[in-house]
Order: C-alpha cells, then structure tokens, then sequence
C-alpha cells in the first residue's frame, strides 16, 4: 500500500506539500497540485482518514523529542544526555519566544520504543518537531516523514532531513591534539554506543589527530561506553583497568562521562593531570568546578538549538526548500586536568 512519503517521492516534493494538497490548501502552486495528483491516482495511494485536516489545522506548537538513553547507576539523572538535552532544549525555547509558537516535549525511550512514534506525533498535536540526540534511526525519522510533519534534527546524521550538528569531529580532534602535544603515549576514548550515530564523528576526530601526530610507541585505544553518563565511564575505566591498561591521556563523549572515568582512578590513586591528562568533548559548569577542572571543547549547545528552531520555522514557511545540513563551530577550553607528561 503506498504511503504519502511514496506519493511525495513520486511527484518530487515534500511529504508536508502532499498533505497540504489533499487537504486543499491555497498556498500550493497549481502545478505542484497537479503533480500530486497524478501521482496519488498513479499510486493508488488511499488517505488515512485520521490524517486528515492535519494540514488545515495549525497548532502553533513546536514540538521537542527527546531521545533517551539508559541510566547505569541509581543516583543519575533518569535522562541519559539530560545536561545536553536541556541545554540544546533552552536555546530553541529563547529562539521561539520571539514568535507565536509554543513548545510541548516528548521522550522517545530507544530501548523500548519498538518503532512506535512518539505521542506528539502520533496525535498530530504539533506543526513541526525537533528531534535531539543520537539515537533517532532511519526507520523511525521516515516513519514521522511519513505522518507529513516537518522536523530537524540535533546530533542526527541523516540527509534525507535538516539537521544542525555540532563540529564533534573538529571538538575531538582538538582535545586528542591537546593531549598528544603534551606527550600522552597512550590516549583512550571512551566513546558513546554504537546505536548513536554520532560516535563515528568522534571517532573520525579522534583518529585523525593520532595520525597528525604518528608515533611507534603510542598505544591508543577506544572503548564504547554503555552509557553517556557518569556511570558509564566509571565502568569502562574499571574494564580497562581490569584488562592491565594504563592510560596517560583521556578523551571522553561528555563530561559527565569524565567524572565517572575520574572517580575510578581517583579510587586506585591515580593522580590527574599528574598520572593521567582528562578531556571532554562537551563544556558546562559540571567541568568548570570538578577537581580538578576538566579541559574540555564547548559544543555551544544553546546555540545549536537555537538553529534548529531558525531551520524548523524555515522548514515549516517553505516544505519544498532545499535540506540543509549546518554545523556548529566548538571552542577548545583548557584547564587544569591536562599537563606535560614526563618522558
């Protein structure tokens, strides 16, 4: 059975200009009515009838999905990416106060979510979603594509939608860099899990300043850690620990992350920057006032959200427009949780 994304594929436009022509919208140029059109008779495609109106009705609400992540320990916050989610969640709320729409925010558990939509889309109840975090696959982003609803995307790789990322690739070059030019031989990254799609983006940084800096003697190794979370990179200190390695320099995916790899080594006696450098690739106060402060790469967050909320009400303006791929720039931030290794 054809779906309005069939239908918006065959006739080259967007699923939202599909909805808009079925539901007879004057904004729509009468050659693109017409494309439509033929291809719903070509298609065969038959309307949902709880789709319909949806075009019609405006609800000047934006809506922010938030994909969740597992927690590992009892005590951290229930939201895996929380600091990150509500950073990047201000900064399309300060965007969006300058207009008529309002937010509503939804959470989409990965783990559990076995492909269904998030409420807020599944009730219509919103004119266009941002979707935050990394954990979005292609199956669910073309299923919400499906329901017609304009959307962008914060740390999802997907070019089939608007996205706004973070340089991560450039911010993990910048830390690695910082640890290898003060003489860090074995330089870890505890990187998030696989299932983000952003992990290969550090991972991308991350190997290319180790091979700016080639050396024989370095031994560098990444680990995937099981969550984003302090938690996470305690546990996978501890497995490489466990395993006999010594790491001299570390690059993590977020600082609460560090904080968890900082606990388990301050646990063995492990003295940092002395022993062992620490870096994060994300910047907040958390790393500001650990002990001691962590160099990190601030990935703006706020402003990444702000720009997600520009290219949404663009999206929304205009459905047909080109799909727009931005990116942030980070600032490298030293601290004092890096220092010059002995030879």
């Amino acid at each position: 059975m054809a779906t309005i994304y069939d239908v918006a594929k065959y006739a080259g436009v967007s699923p939202t200009t599909v909805s808009s022509v079925l539901n007879d919208d004057p904004r729509v140029k009468d050659s693109t009515r017409v494309r439509v059109r033929e291809a719903v008779e070509a298609l065969g495609y038959v309307r949902n009838p709880n789709a319909r109106g949806l075009a019609k009705r405006e609800t000047k609400t934006i809506g922010i999905i938030a994909a969740i992540g597992k927690q590992l320990m009892p005590y951290e916050d229930k939201n895996e990416n929380g600091p990150f989610i509500h950073a990047v969640s201000n900064g399309i709320i300060d965007r969006l106060a300058q207009t008529e729409y309002s937010v509503v925010t939804d959470r989409y558990r990965y783990w559990e979510a076995d492909g269904e939509l998030p409420q807020i889309v599944k009730n219509a109840r919103v004119d266009g979603v941002i979707l935050i975090g990394g954990l979005f696959d292609q199956e669910i982003i073309k299923k919400i594509r499906n329901h017609g609803i304009p959307m962008v995307g914060v740390c999802v790789i997907d070019d089939s939608i608007d996205t706004v990322n973070p340089d991560l690739a450039q911010g993990t070059y910048m830390v690695t860099e910082e640890l290898l030019k003060n003489g860090c031989q074995n330089v870890v990254l505890l990187n998030a899990p696989r299932c983000y799609a952003t992990s290969y983006t550090r991972r991308e940084g991350w190997q290319q300043a180790l091979q700016n800096y080639p050396s024989d003697s370095r031994q560098h190794v990444e680990v995937m850690v099981e969550a984003v979370t302090g938690g996470g990179g305690y546990y996978a200190m501890k497995k490489l620990w466990e395993q006999g390695l010594r790491p001299d320099g570390v690059v993590t995916a977020g600082e609460t992350v560090s904080l968890g790899a900082m606990r388990f080594l301050a646990e063995q006696g492990v003295k940092i920057p002395q022993d062992t450098s620490m870096t994060a690739v994300g910047n907040s106060d958390l790393s500001a006032y650990a002990i001691p402060p962590i160099t990190t790469v601030d990935i703006h967050e706020e402003a990444t959200g702000a720009a997600a909320a520009e290219l949404l009400l663009k999206r929304i303006k205009d459905p047909d427009a080109p799909i727009e791929q931005r990116f942030i720039d980070v600032t490298f931030i030293p601290r004092d949780s890096v220092c010059k290794m002995e030879s």
